[in-house]
């Protein structure tokens, strides 16, 4: 599952990074792009306190990590749970402080189209890696978990290298965009109703066990962030012309991850005082 979805990321990554590294234009109907709705969101007072808002969730969470690893003498009884935040937080924090250092300073709308197509992407790999190692092989099957992951990412291929062309072409990248949005979004949500009936069923006669428990974190988390995701995307028309799209809704695919964030640590960190403590009673 580690390396399908290693690979998987890889690409998609490199993909992505194509119209940025051959400095592609966004294509736009005014002859200013400065005077469009994204760059003036960018350079905004309240997206840029968003981002601060973001950073101070995530780095405490990061030194709390390697604090816990290189501190911490039960670190063996907890390693799986720190395995998650070690996945998720640092990887989100770099993309925030570069959006935050570089993006914003110099308004490289290229580069933070790339950055946020990217975010979506590492989002949902490591969430399928953490939904799949904790859930269990039985209920979360690979391949099912990979079909998720490879459309969200071919609509994140799709959703970048469309912004670059009009007419014809724009209209079908569009569509297929959408598409496999769609399709990722509800096949994750067919596996996440299949997988709660299963818990449901499980504890009427057993309590949840830790995997489980942090199985429906990460699950609750990645629905959290989709939501916040697709309303930021499809509430105005930036899902068909990113240029349009504005202040409120930049902040809010911001706050999204935030909720993600606070979603994970909080149950996450439950769960591994739950883990101290039984340990030190044994």
């Amino acid at each position: 599952m580690v390396t399908l979805t290693f690979l998987i990321t890889s690409c998609s990554l490199l993909i992505c990074s194509i119209p940025m590294i051959q400095g592609w234009n966004i294509y736009v109907e005014v002859i200013n792009i400065s005077s469009t709705p994204i760059y003036v969101a960018l350079q905004s007072c309240e997206y840029y306190t968003s981002l601060v808002a973001i950073l101070c969730i995530s780095i405490p969470k990061v030194i709390d990590i390697f604090s816990r690893i290189v501190l911490n003498p039960y670190i063996g009884n907890i390693k799986q749970i720190l395995f998650s935040g070690a996945l998720i937080t640092p990887s989100l924090t770099i993309l925030d402080l570069v959006t935050l250092l570089y993006i914003v300073p110099n308004a490289d709308l290229n580069a933070l189209t790339f950055i946020i197509k990217i975010k979506v992407i590492l989002t949902v790999a490591t969430g399928a890696v953490l939904i799949h190692k904790f859930g269990g092989k039985k209920q979360w099957r690979k391949y099912n978990l990979l079909l998720v992951f490879s459309m969200i990412c071919i609509g994140r291929i799709f959703s970048i290298f469309r912004l670059y062309f009009k007419g014809n072409i724009w209209t079908y990248m569009t569509i297929v965009n959408i598409i496999c949005d769609i399709s990722g979004v509800l096949f994750f949500i067919i596996l996440s109703i299949k997988w709660f009936l299963f818990i449901y069923q499980e504890t009427k006669f057993k309590s949840l066990t830790k995997d489980q428990y942090l199985c429906n974190v990460y699950v609750l988390s990645l629905i959290s962030c989709a939501i916040g995701w697709v309303l930021s995307v499809y509430s105005n028309n930036s899902n068909t012309d990113w240029c349009y799209t504005n202040t409120f809704h930049l902040i809010l695919y911001t706050f999204s991850y935030g909720v993600y964030y606070v979603f994970i640590f909080m149950f996450e960190g439950r769960a591994i005082q739950r883990e101290i403590i039984a340990t030190k009673v044994r």
